[in-house]
């Protein structure tokens, strides 16, 4: 190579801008409702970081009930043993399905949180097999 350190502008300009004669347009219109939705799905969460921030920010506003509404724990039942979790995200919905490192879980039941003085809900996950034979009340797990 002669001078590899040498920057050569237009054959830069060349070979990596896009010109109109070589630019594929259907993959530029297929492009632009993925662009469209993406740039309002960012200015939604902007404004959600915004309300959430001067809801914080405010004089008297209970500080444990927005943690307790905007983040929850789990504990995640399986055969093996426990596991609990501190999840940075709202409580699942009563039986909302969850996959949990390739394991389908759903959520059975709420009970306060078991660290000391914390005000989150613990939702209590248990492998979909075993609710659904909680909920047949016959004790075995369905095999599909």
């Amino acid at each position: 190579m002669r001078n590899p350190g040498r920057v050569h502008p237009r054959l830069r300009l060349m070979l990596l801008t896009p010109t109109e004669a070589g630019r594929d347009q259907s993959a530029d219109n297929d492009l632009d409702p993925v662009r469209v939705e993406l740039h309002e799905v960012a200015e939604r969460l902007r404004r959600a970081e915004r309300k959430l921030a001067a809801i914080e920010a405010m004089d008297g506003i209970d500080t444990a009930a927005i943690k307790s509404a905007t983040t929850h724990v789990r504990l995640v039942c399986r055969v093996s043993g426990y596991a609990f979790e501190e999840v940075d995200e709202p409580p699942p919905t009563l039986g909302e399905p969850c996959e949990l490192d390739g394991t389908a879980f759903v959520v059975e039941r709420f009970v306060p949180s078991p660290l000391p003085s914390d005000c989150r809900r613990c939702a209590v996950l248990v492998p979909i097999e075993t609710h659904s034979a909680s909920a047949r009340g016959d004790g075995v797990s369905e095999l599909s």
